[in-house]
């Protein structure tokens, strides 16, 4: 099952996973609605710590780094969009 940060983010209590699931980071709705990014990376990694160790089974987290999003950010390929480096 894929769920999207968006989802998770504003609840107080999270729901136990009953199988494994991926984290899907919502960053096209991030860029397209906000022009930028809402939420820091050291942000991000903490809500995934929060969802992998509340809802349990987290087997996968999403940061988009494709070339559209990549541009938007400024980001030159091969890049990472958190820190610009490798």
């Amino acid at each position: 099952m894929c769920v999207s940060r968006s989802t998770l983010t504003e609840r107080a209590t999270l729901p136990r996973a009953a199988d494994a699931w991926v984290c899907d980071s919502g960053a096209f709705s991030e860029l397209g609605d906000h022009d930028g990014w809402t939420v820091s990376a050291y942000a991000y990694v903490r809500e995934l710590r929060r969802y992998r160790d509340e809802i349990g089974l987290l087997v996968w987290a999403g940061y988009a780094l494709v070339d559209g999003v990549r541009r938007k950010l400024g980001v030159p390929p091969g890049r990472g969009a958190a820190t610009g480096k490798r």
